[in-house]
């Protein structure tokens, strides 16, 4: 479990494709950075600039935080109440696998995390804002994850699901 990429799967699950009358729709799937897995895949790295604050900056920079969010989204459960509920050994794994694919800053681990962290809470909160509370009303459409986050476990949707409907919850 290593490996973010030989989980994630192929090319064709960066988008969904849904057949209309007139035309084929593409959809805007999850994030999967096959540019970085290719590159990774080859033993090469993107190499990571910083500003005078310690912020990734620039085209890689851009990338290394678009994949920390997938990496996130892959790998932590949704079912953490927060990121400080997030198991070290899982934090370490998430590091790795950036260390992996993008030459950083030593220094930069506290930074890295943090933004895990963020990614994590707002990965959670958009799953409620756009899959739950619109329909609360509707429990047949919150049996099972949304199509395009066919990553998340079914035991994992149904706990967060209820936790997210529950009177202590709050928006």
């Amino acid at each position: 479990m290593d490996d973010l990429y030989e989980e994630v799967g192929v090319g064709e699950l960066n988008a969904t494709v849904e057949e209309t009358p007139k035309e084929l729709k593409r959809r805007r799937g999850p994030t999967i950075m096959f540019d970085v897995t290719r590159i990774r895949s080859l033993g090469d790295k993107k190499v990571v600039r910083y500003n005078e604050d310690g912020a990734p900056i620039g085209e890689n920079g851009a990338k290394l935080k678009s994949f920390i969010g997938s990496a996130t989204h892959y790998h932590v459960p949704i079912t953490y109440m927060s990121w400080k509920s997030v198991p070290a050994e899982l934090k370490d794994k998430i590091f790795t696998t950036v260390e992996a694919a993008f030459v950083i800053d030593p220094r930069s681990r506290k930074n890295v995390l943090q933004i895990v962290g963020i990614s994590f809470r707002q990965f959670k909160n958009w799953l409620t804002t756009k899959y739950i509370i619109p329909h609360k009303d509707e429990p047949q459409l919150l049996q099972v994850p949304p199509e395009k986050y066919f990553f998340i476990e079914q035991n994992h949707w149904e706990e967060f699901v209820r936790s997210r409907l529950s009177e202590t919850f709050q928006v």
